[in-house]
């Protein structure tokens, strides 16, 4: 669970810290947005906004009762480079795959990292509960 509420955070955290708008107090419209959970445990989530945020997500569990999560976000930076990130996380930990876009189409830039999974351990639980709602 911990693994979950903690990707979420990642996820929701980059997208909102890395992607300003023009002004704080811009309103950005919400295009579309999609949420499935299913009696599995099994989910889909993903949405998209009127600056070209967009983020998508899947969560299964795999024959051995693990939660497997692929995602990914994308939002324009201040530069107006494009940036995608595409993530895995699992019993292992989180594996973020990060890809900026040069405006013009042309070079492409890959970072790749992981997360140790008892990265979560270090944040508080009052933090982790908070996210959670």
């Amino acid at each position: 669970m911990s693994m979950i509420i903690f990707t979420l955070a990642v996820s929701l955290i980059g997208t909102s810290v890395a992607s300003p708008s023009a002004s704080s107090t811009e309103s950005v419209p919400i295009l579309k947005q999609d949420r499935e959970v299913n009696v599995d445990g099994s989910y889909t989530y993903s949405f998209a906004s009127g600056d070209g945020t967009k983020q998508s997500e899947t969560g299964k569990y795999n024959n051995k009762g693990e939660l497997e999560i692929t995602g990914e976000y994308e939002y324009l930076a201040p530069n107006k480079k494009k940036i995608i990130e595409t993530y895995t996380a699992d019993k292992n930990g989180i594996v973020p795959k990060i890809i900026q876009e040069i405006p013009s189409g042309g070079v492409k830039t890959e970072i790749s990292e992981s997360i140790p999974p008892n990265f979560d351990d270090r944040i508080s639980s009052a933090a982790l509960a908070s996210l959670s709602g």
